[in-house]
Order: C-alpha cells, then structure tokens, then sequence
C-alpha cells in the first residue's frame, strides 16, 4: 500500500503535487443530467485535466495527484515523511502550498485539529481529527529522535509573514521590518533574516504551541471566497542539529574536570594566603 510505504519518486528535486478539495455546496452547479459541473478532473494518479471551454479540456501531468477522497495521513505519507527522513539524514527540506485563496492551504499544512477553535469560527483552528503536514511532521521527528540512541539533537523554530514586501517576526512582534542578509558563516553561505527569533523546543508539545502562537499575529482578512483568509505570506523554519551522544558527554566530562582544577586551585591559593 503507496501509504504505508511513502512516495518513491525522485526526491533529489522539487517535486509538484496536487490536491483537489472537495466542490463547496454552494459554488457547485448541475448541467442539463443532474451531474455535478466540475471545471477540475483527475486522470489518473497524475494528471489533471482542466476545462477551458465547456467543451474542451486540457492535461497538465505532476509527480502525483490527490483527489477529494485522499485524508491528511496520505497525504502527509506522500509528501512530508520523505522531507522528515532527509532532514534526519542532514539534508534541508522545503515544503511550500501554493494556490489561491480558499484552495485548502492552511487546512492540508497548518491545521492543528483544534475543534474548540474550529467551532468558535477563529483562525488558527482547525478540523477535529485532521491534522495537517506541520503537526504530523513535529510528531515523527521527536519519535524519530527518540528511536536515535547514538544522538542528541537541539530542534528550534522560527516564524516570519511577507506581507507588502516586509517581513515581521511572528514569534517577537516587536521584530518588524527585517532583512535578508547573507549569512556570516563560511561554511554555507546562505540567505538569512537578520535579527529573527529562533526558540528551543524540548517536546513536540512546547513546538507546536509555539506555532500556534506565531499563527495568530498572521495578518487575516475577510474575502470573497474565505471568511479567515490570511493575507501574507508565512514561513515557518524548524532547525534540527544532531550531535553524537559520545561527544557530547565526553565533552561535559571534560568542562567538569575543568572546573573541578579550577576550583582546586582556587583553594590552594587561599591556603597559601593564609599560611604567609
């Protein structure tokens, strides 16, 4: 089963996937028979076909489609377990929801299945028993770094939202208007933005309630096809840095020994202050 075992394309590059939502009751229409009018169509685990006229379609072919009967878990299966496995593996990976307001963005990455938030009509909710990519993800890293006997890791998070080309911090509000600066190190240089906070999380828990967090300082407004549509865009960053456990501890040995001559020398020159 493709859901147990994950997607096993080529994950060495940007892969593109689709997801088409269910039609909403009162957006959808009927034709002459009685059927559903659908604009989108799948052809196969592929393609999607696209109506341009009502009598003519077109294919755009993808790494691979999710129709309205695929869950979060599946979806998840295909597109975030294989990320998680390469970032363990010391690998960066990127997740990026692209589609216009409505589409199901938040609902696949950043629902948190908050059903109290869900009912009370709030952003940053979500639909009970349907969590996105993002918890699921935190998930399976912390057991994953549970499993490593041989490692131990340090995980931060980072929250920012682009909105008319400026970029705030969404874990420190009073962080605004930052920049993209080149990073100081030179062993990667990378493209970073200065001045951002970046939090350790010790559990899944304290990650995921900082996210929640960030959520509610996003810029949201009332649209046409959306009642809680967020109107920047978010990033979020969640840093993993593993270290052999053997090093680690060898190294606390090595700082406590060295406190422990410092602190006998201490003594000693107290003693010969006191005999002279």
């Amino acid at each position: 089963d493709e859901s147990e075992r994950g997607y096993e394309g080529d994950m060495s590059r940007v892969n593109v996937f689709v997801r088409v939502r269910p039609l909403k009751q009162q957006k959808s229409s009927k034709d002459k028979n009685g059927a559903t009018e659908r604009a989108v169509r799948l052809a196969g685990d592929k393609g999607v076909r696209i109506a341009v006229t009502k009598k003519s379609e077109k294919t755009f072919v993808y790494d691979r489609l999710f129709g309205e009967k695929d869950g979060q878990q599946r979806v998840y299966d295909v597109t975030g377990r294989p990320v998680i496995q390469d970032v363990l593996k010391g690998y960066n990976g990127c997740i990026m929801a692209y589609g216009q307001t409505g589409a199901g963005k938040t609902h696949s990455l950043l629902n948190m299945a908050n059903s109290s938030s869900s009912q009370s009509g709030q952003p940053g909710g979500g639909e009970a028993g349907q969590p996105g990519l993002v918890p699921r993800i935190v998930t399976d890293l912390y057991i994953a770094m549970a499993a490593d006997f041989m490692g131990m890791f340090t995980v931060s998070v980072a929250m920012c939202q682009i909105y008319n080309e400026q970029i705030d911090d969404l874990l420190k509000p009073k962080n605004t208007n930052l920049r993209l600066v080149m990073s100081s190190e030179e062993k990667e240089k990378s493209w970073v933005v200065e001045g951002l906070s970046w939090y350790k999380c010790k559990t899944p828990e304290y990650l995921l309630s900082v996210i929640s967090n960030g959520r509610k300082r996003l810029i949201y407004a009332e649209t046409e096809m959306n009642k809680h549509s967020s109107r920047s865009h978010a990033v979020l960053m969640i840093k993993v840095q593993r270290h052999n456990r053997s090093d680690v501890m060898r190294k606390e040995q090595m700082d406590k020994e060295a406190r422990e001559n410092a602190s006998d020398d201490d003594d000693s020159d107290s003693d010969d202050g006191a005999g002279a």
